[in-house]
């Protein structure tokens, strides 16, 4: 697993583009919140989230958080398109930041079941949430999955994925 304080630079206009032209704002997270105990936000939570002990863990209350969304321009990796931006621990998220964004900028996701993507760390480990919007049952719910921020796998162009990042860590 990535360490959060891993260095990766690449060139950025190569990989990413800017999507949102004005910053979102994330507003601020007790810190107790954690993608187990958010049912009322998603209608399906990857069981990749109770298998692991270390994702249940409360982390610290934060303020509100300039947000900037991103998509891919070609085929990339997690550790290509995160590390274009900087370093990976100033990219992480809190879960609670994660559920937050979706509760209250659900229309920023992409509608159409292909993912949006945020770092996020637990234990000094960098993961990565894929959320994903389906319908279910004549509404749109956004659902979570959880991935290793070091998968090797490829994201390809075909299904831009759409990336949210601090802006005022970048």
């Amino acid at each position: 697993m990535t360490h959060i304080s891993t260095p990766v630079r690449q060139n950025t206009n190569s990989i990413i583009s800017r999507v949102s032209a004005n910053d979102i704002v994330i507003g601020p997270t007790n810190g107790v919140e954690t993608f187990t105990h958010a049912k009322s936000v998603f209608r399906y939570i990857s069981p990749a989230f109770f298998n692991d002990p270390t994702m249940d863990k409360p982390s610290k209350a934060t303020e509100n958080e300039p947000v900037t969304v991103y998509k891919i321009k070609r085929d990339t990796t997690f550790a290509e398109m995160f590390g274009s931006m900087g370093y990976l621990n100033d990219l992480a998220f809190t879960q609670g930041q994660i559920i937050e964004f979706c509760r209250s900028h659900s229309d920023k996701l992409r509608p159409d079941g292909e993912a949006t993507l945020f770092l996020f760390e637990t234990e000094g480990k960098c993961f990565i949430a894929d959320i994903r919007v389906r319908m279910h049952d004549n509404s749109f719910m956004p659902e979570v999955y959880m991935d290793y921020a070091d998968n090797r796998n490829r994201w390809n162009t075909y299904s831009r994925p759409l990336l949210v990042i601090p802006a005022q860590r970048t």
